[in-house]
């Protein structure tokens, strides 16, 4: 269902290394060491006061820098902290709410060349969905210094990133609808997740467009909005989606019509409850069908 889409996207960094490490331009490592960053930050933005203060206050909370061998001593966990928290200090969302940001950083080295993927997931009051951004820093990393420049930098991007996203929180409804088109997969999600949240009407077929998407999470977030959006002109775009042996873009489908209902969607629905030759597919359609049957009856639901 719905959730289970919002849980592919959130576990994906952690479910599997191989993802997390598939946006990192070397192909094969010959040394390959793994120094791990969580930080938990903590950012509450003032509503009133000084001007000359900052606008927000950082507390970092437990930060772990582990790695195989000496090259995790480079740079020291109170260092990285104090890096974080200068960079993530410009991070501000709109109007009086407190952020809570939670970064993970995965670093790779190579015959000193280095590879750092750092990933933030802030949760923003009056926001139902969390505010994801990921960045890549490449660079030097075969000393005390040049690993300390390539995470200043990695953080300084991952700043501007998230920065970016919380924009969008208060943007005007013609703006998310531009955000679709963005070069940016962070961004296009989270335009995508706010386009749901408020219902904006007349996006359709810019969010239709995003369901052929290579990148899966920009797909499965189009699918989960039309849902949201319950506007039956959507069936035939979800159901034009759906790729010869590609059970995972049916399922985003299925999933989203069933949550759009009409007799467009109630057919397809039923001929994969009966014809899918996946017993699971036959199951969840069914399953949608006997929730679209409660809706009808208790349209309240």
């Amino acid at each position: 269902m719905i959730t289970l889409a919002k849980l592919r996207l959130w576990h994906r960094w952690h479910s599997n290394p191989q993802l997390r490490r598939e946006n990192i331009p070397w192909k094969k490592w010959s040394v390959v060491l793994y120094p791990i960053i969580v930080a938990a930050v903590v950012t509450r933005l003032a509503a009133c006061g000084d001007r000359s203060k900052p606008a927000t206050q950082i507390e970092l909370g437990t930060v772990q820098w582990t790695g195989m061998d000496s090259q995790s001593s480079i740079l020291s966990t109170e260092a990285f902290k104090s890096l974080a928290k200068e960079a993530l200090a410009d991070i501000s969302a709109p109007g009086n709410r407190a952020t809570e940001v939670k970064i993970a950083g995965h670093l790779e080295t190579d015959e000193g060349n280095g590879a750092l993927t750092l990933e933030a997931y802030a949760d923003v009051a009056q926001l139902k969905i969390p505010v994801k951004a990921a960045v890549v820093a490449t660079g030097s990393a075969d000393s005390p210094s040049s690993v300390k420049d390539l995470v200043k930098k990695g953080l300084a991007d991952l700043s501007r990133a998230v920065s970016n996203l919380l924009k969008l929180v208060d943007a005007p409804p013609d703006a998310l609808v531009r955000a679709l088109d963005s070069a940016e997969p962070d961004e296009q999600i989270f335009a995508l997740h706010l386009i749901g949240q408020r219902r904006i009407p007349g996006a359709i077929k810019a969010i239709g467009r995003r369901l052929d998407d290579p990148r899966a999470p920009v797909a499965e977030a189009a699918a989960e909005t039309l849902g949201l959006l319950g506007d039956a002109s959507a069936v035939p775009l979800l159901i034009a989606s759906i790729k010869r042996h590609n059970l995972r873009s049916e399922v985003r489908a299925i999933e989203a019509m069933g949550r759009i209902g009409g007799k467009e969607a109630r057919a397809y629905l039923e001929m994969t409850a009966t014809g899918h030759e996946i017993e699971e597919v036959r199951r969840l359609s069914e399953h949608l069908l006997k929730q679209l049957g409660q809706k009808n009856s208790h349209p309240d639901m």
